[in-house]
């Protein structure tokens, strides 16, 4: 019986040894991966800090937490900042390998054009599958409860939870949102809560990795490029609208291509707009005389309205209704 035991004991020592060998290799891989990253984004422009990174998860996980975590990016020609208390990487042990980046703490987002946001977020994380050999196949993003701060210059915003994932190289998006309010300094066009957001496309074509943006985009329209909606859901008040399209661009980077608007309640969201002061009374009118006609006297009914994009103008029924400019400038 004590030999047994001994050899138990043993086992387990050298169980326990190669685990943590395991963990040291898995971490200090994991670090390499994180300069080599940094390395190739700051030849980009971008400009990350943080506080030395510590390892953790054993034995489970591997694991990198890196305090105080900065990041600047270029987007057109201003950045956009984002700050997170600390920022932790995580290696699950499970098959099919993946990344998991998780931010922690109060958040501050700088975007163009857009005041600073402080947030906080119950979950905010992001979770990237590899290949075997350690390039990512897809990408998801979670988040829940995020709020802002009351003194942030966007008070009352919030979103429940939001669903985002990636996948390459067929470039498929999904994006799922549910319980999300809009600040409250302003007065929306169908008022602050939108209940759900739901979008599935496709995005085809060869995109270019370098180039001023009219080039890219001139680029991605000689290599065939299209972008197919299969379904756009939006909730947004009382209206219930959806959206399917095969969309292009044209020889001076408009949007072109053909679309099917789907709308419910399209009286009383129209209702809602006037009264926001998006738009008169007598508009009102004469887009519910219009919606009347096409569900047959039943303006409030589920409707469905053909849409055609070309030589930058949006028809609807064969009518324009709205100039499209370029995407870029050229």
């Amino acid at each position: 019986m004590r030999r047994l035991i001994l050899i138990a004991l043993g086992v387990l020592v050298l169980l326990g040894g190669a685990d943590a060998l395991a963990w040291a290799w898995a971490t200090a891989r994991l670090a390499r991966q994180l300069t080599a990253w940094e390395a190739a984004r700051r030849a980009q422009g971008w400009h990350i800090t943080h506080a030395p990174a510590r390892r953790a998860g054993f034995p489970l996980t591997a694991s990198l937490i890196l305090p105080r975590w900065r990041v600047s990016a270029p987007l057109g020609p201003a950045r956009a900042r984002w700050r997170a208390g600390r920022l932790v990487l995580t290696v699950p042990p499970l098959l099919p390998p993946r990344l998991i980046a998780r931010a922690e703490g109060a958040q501050r987002l700088s975007l163009p054009g857009l005041p600073v946001l402080r947030l906080h977020a119950a979950v905010l994380e992001a979770v990237f599958r590899l290949t075997l050999t350690g390039r990512p196949a897809s990408a998801a993003l979670h988040l829940r409860d995020l709020r802002t701060d009351p003194g942030t210059p966007a008070p009352g915003l919030a979103v429940a939870a939001l669903d985002a994932r990636i996948t390459t190289p067929a470039h498929r998006l999904r994006l799922g949102a549910r319980g999300m309010v809009l600040p409250k300094t302003r007065s929306w066009p169908l008022g602050r809560h939108i209940a759900r957001l739901d979008l599935r496309a496709r995005l085809r074509g060869t995109w270019p990795a370098r180039g001023a943006p009219a080039a890219r985009l001139a680029a991605w329209r000689r290599e065939g490029g299209t972008l197919r909606i299969g379904r756009l859901a939006l909730h947004w008040g009382r209206l219930r609208a959806g959206l399917g399209a095969r969309l292009r661009l044209d020889a001076a980077l408009r949007p072109a291509g053909t679309a099917s608007l789907r709308l419910r309640n399209g009286a009383a969201a129209l209702d809602t707009l006037a009264a926001n002061g998006a738009i008169t009374n007598d508009a009102a009118l004469a887009a519910k005389a219009v919606l009347s006609l096409v569900s047959q006297g039943k303006p409030n009914a589920r409707i469905t309205v053909p849409l055609v994009l070309r030589d930058g103008r949006l028809q609807a029924l064969g009518v324009g209704v709205l100039t499209l400019p370029p995407l870029a400038p050229p």
